[in-house]
């Protein structure tokens, strides 16, 4: 029990864990008391041993449960909506236990967000000057509330780095169209791969995910290096073929980390949120930060500023105003976005050609805050997107950035996760012994039931 406590804690989510193994140690003496004030079990000592020994017969087997999870990877992996259980037999003390795994997908809680796409890199570090290999993994996750086809994935690679060819593996093995964009310079617009995968029948239920997984490799010199990707999919819940990006991310850091370098990157826009979880069913506020910062070597200004707020969220009026940071200090527009359900707040100067809201000099930074409420479904995870849209040059030309025709748009996210809180429970009736468990880490919720017929 002390193993499993410690790889509970190191692994999946910390001290909310540490709650969890005590009840189950817990449980087994207040379901004891109980029946020890049954006039009958007192009167016939074996009855009350061969239910004791079912209830810590049932209690191993969610050890092994958890054990299992914690240890076998594509053990935990392998279960999907569409085989959401797996069944386990436990021999503890020439007893069989029988123990079943549920992995509960949670996706309808967040129907407005669709598919959400994530970017991680390995290793996320590198020396300069020496040639390195990347591995990178662009997730496709359903949060709407029915399935999705997958139809194209793009993903932009950072400068001076190449694709390896052969290398794609996960939702697809086949090779991407490659760009002619150049590699060698920070500056430079890169490659760009694309997989065209309308033909491969990649459909993706609701709560489910997908992977691509594929190798990049290339000769670095110092700096901070980010990704993009992108996702075009036709969702059941929609008329229309949707698009879903990432923001600048899966920073690799080369040496010094200076300077930052993305594709088309001149001015990159981050996303914090905090608290970053929440307790489900109450209501509770959140504070949200973008910081938006010019990595160009010459001025760039910026026009406008977006944020996204997740499905059921809601703006904490004046919050803008009394928390602005630095970068504007009006009261947002509002608009209700009746296809996704979601509440868009936009700052920017009027006009019908609008100055921009400030100019950032090279390496400058500067922050938007805004608070929201919302009380979250257990379970789900809700995404933020925020956007910066930008110009180059010259600040008249504000009105041909907004349109699209000139300048840049560029994205941030970031997550709000509402964690199942633990339900513990054994039962002694009927002649079986039941232990059920109910438990959630950062990347699933897991109920198991162990039993035992005495």
């Amino acid at each position: 029990m002390r193993t499993i406590l410690r790889r509970l804690t190191t692994q999946r989510g910390g001290v909310a864990l540490i709650m969890l193994v005590g009840f189950i140690g817990l449980a087994v003496p207040i379901t004891i008391a109980s029946i020890q004030t049954s006039a009958q079990l007192s009167r016939n000592s074996r009855v009350y041993d061969s239910r004791l020994r079912s209830m810590y017969g049932a209690g191993s087997g969610i050890e092994v449960a958890i054990w299992q999870i914690l240890t076998d990877a594509g053990y935990y992996g392998a279960l999907t909506p569409r085989n959401p259980s797996a069944q386990l037999v436990v021999d503890t003390n020439g007893d069989t236990v029988e123990v079943t795994i549920n992995r509960i997908f949670t996706g309808g809680d967040t129907s407005g967000q669709g598919l959400v796409v994530t970017k991680t890199v390995s290793p996320s570090s590198a020396p300069p000057n020496i040639l390195t290999t990347f591995t990178y993994n662009v997730r496709v996750q359903n949060e709407g509330t029915g399935t999705a086809d997958i139809e194209r994935i793009w993903d932009y690679l950072p400068p001076r780095l190449a694709y390896v060819p052969g290398s794609a593996r996960g939702l697809t093995t086949s090779a991407p169209i490659i760009s002619d964009g150049e590699v060698a310079t920070c500056g430079a617009t890169p490659k760009e791969l694309r997989w065209d995968l309308e033909d491969e029948n990649l459909q993706v239920g609701a709560g489910e995910e997908l992977t691509l997984t594929f190798e990049a490799w290339g000769t670095l010199p110092d700096g901070t290096y980010y990704n993009q990707a992108k996702a075009r999919y036709e969702p059941s819940w929609d008329d229309d073929d949707l698009e879903a990006w990432t923001p600048y991310t899966a920073e690799v850091t080369v040496g010094s980390g200076d300077p930052k370098c993305g594709h088309g990157m001149d001015v990159l826009v981050k996303k914090s949120v905090d608290p970053d979880t929440a307790q489900p069913g109450v209501p509770t506020e959140f504070t949200y930060t973008i910081s938006v910062e010019n990595v160009a070597s010459e001025i760039r200004y910026v026009c406008r500023v977006e944020d996204l707020l997740p499905p059921g969220y809601t703006y904490v009026s004046g919050s803008s105003e009394a928390y602005a940071g630095n970068l504007s200090t009006s009261t947002p527009e509002m608009s209700w976005q009746s296809d996704s359900e979601r509440w868009r707040l936009r700052w920017q100067k009027p006009g019908e050609e609008p100055p921009p809201i400030t100019g950032l000099a090279p390496g400058e930074s500067r922050t938007q805050v805004l608070k929201a409420t919302a009380t979250l479904s257990a379970g789900a995870t809700y995404y933020n997107d925020a956007y910066g849209t930008w110009s180059t040059d010259d600040p008249d030309e504000c009105e041909d950035a907004l349109e699209g025709e000139k300048g840049g748009i560029t994205a941030a996210g970031a997550a709000v996760e509402a964690p199942v809180y633990f339900d513990v429970s054994t039962v002694a009736s009927n002649g079986t012994v039941q232990a059920r468990v109910l438990l959630s880490w950062p990347d699933g919720t897991v109920e198991i039931v162990s039993w035992q017929q005495q």
